[in-house]
């Protein structure tokens, strides 16, 4: 099993990425029970780390005894495989691939040109399927999914971020032994518990927060554990930052909980543009959201106090620490 998988945030300082920040958030995974990662994904801002960039995370985060699965998606098949021989050079054994966003391929085509070859161009290569319409505009199919799966062992993975319940109890018809993966953190003790789904865990954004608190939900669940829901109701607040509305916007991954994890002192504060600061409204919710949480459940934030050397309390209270346009 699984269970839960860190899709790291990238810490930059200065506008460029701050590989002692990165060493510490991989660390603070490590001892808080987590034991595989995420270099690259979109959590970790990859459209806009450079290809070097991208390189020096998976090598720290190698280096540091995790077992990391390399972010290679791209909508550029081409620029996708030398991603993939990046990391591969690192010693990186899994890749994860998401649907091409822009370019609008069809289900049929991203079987065939897209995840067909890459899986037939790097057999040596494990691969996890991204597929999050919402963000790419285009969406693999199940049927396409299974007949990628039933003729490449190497693509055994699939991180589900649709939402569509329906559609995972399909994929798990269609393909028996394929794993799926959580994309969304709070549909995930859903997706576990759900028989028809079979779920393995979360590929984790709340994670970078709560390692700790979201691994044993996971694990619970895998065990048949009724502890399982009750972690999952302690942890909805923290699910519920990975997007904010306020004030008209829409503020996305990683932006909230970059916030968030600043004003907790784990990170300083950096994105790179077109991302930029929340609303002075959302950053309120943020705030209000994790001191709610500390109230009613401190243990789920004690190991980043204990971790980062943190009084939570005091970053809590002093404005200074929650920045917003």
């Amino acid at each position: 099993m699984e269970n839960c998988v860190t899709a790291l945030v990238t810490p930059f300082a200065n506008g460029a990425v701050d590989g002692g920040k990165w060493d510490s958030l991989v660390h603070f995974q490590l001892e808080n029970g987590v034991r595989k990662v995420v270099a690259n994904g979109t959590t970790g801002e990859s459209p806009t780390t450079s290809d070097a960039e991208k390189a020096g995370l998976v090598r720290r985060a190698v280096a540091a005894g995790g077992e990391v699965t390399a972010g290679c998606g791209s909508n550029d098949t081409s620029h996708t495989g030398h991603l993939i021989e990046a990391a591969a050079s690192e010693g990186v054994g899994r890749a994860l691939l998401v649907d091409c966003y822009y370019n609008g391929p069809s289900s049929l085509e991203l079987r065939e040109e897209h995840y067909g070859y890459l899986c037939k161009s790097f057999p040596e290569m494990k691969f996890t399927a991204y597929v999050i319409p919402g963000r790419t505009g285009c969406e693999l199919s199940v049927e396409d999914l299974a007949h990628l799966h039933s003729g490449n062992p190497n693509l055994d993975c699939v991180k589900e971020a649709t939402g569509n319940l329906e559609r995972m109890r399909r994929t798990r018809e269609l393909s028996p032994s394929i794993r799926i993966m959580s994309g969304d953190d709070d549909l995930t003790y859903r997706m576990m518990a759900d028989g028809g789904i079979g779920a393995s865990g979360v590929i984790s954004v709340a994670s970078n927060i709560a390692p700790r608190a979201v691994n044993e939900m996971c694990v619970a669940a895998n065990a048949g554990d009724g502890r399982a829901s009750e972690l999952a109701a302690k942890l909805a607040p923290l699910f519920s930052l990975v997007t904010v509305k306020a004030g008209g916007h829409k503020f996305r991954n990683p932006v909230p909980f970059k916030t968030a994890m600043a004003g907790l002192g784990m990170i300083d504060y950096g994105v790179r543009r077109p991302l930029g600061r929340m609303s002075a409204e959302g950053t309120r919710h943020v705030r209000s959201t994790l001191a709610q949480l500390w109230r009613d459940s401190p243990e789920i934030l004690e190991p980043v106090g204990k971790f980062f050397d943190v009084d939570i309390d005091a970053r809590l209270e002093k404005d200074s620490h929650w920045i917003s346009y």
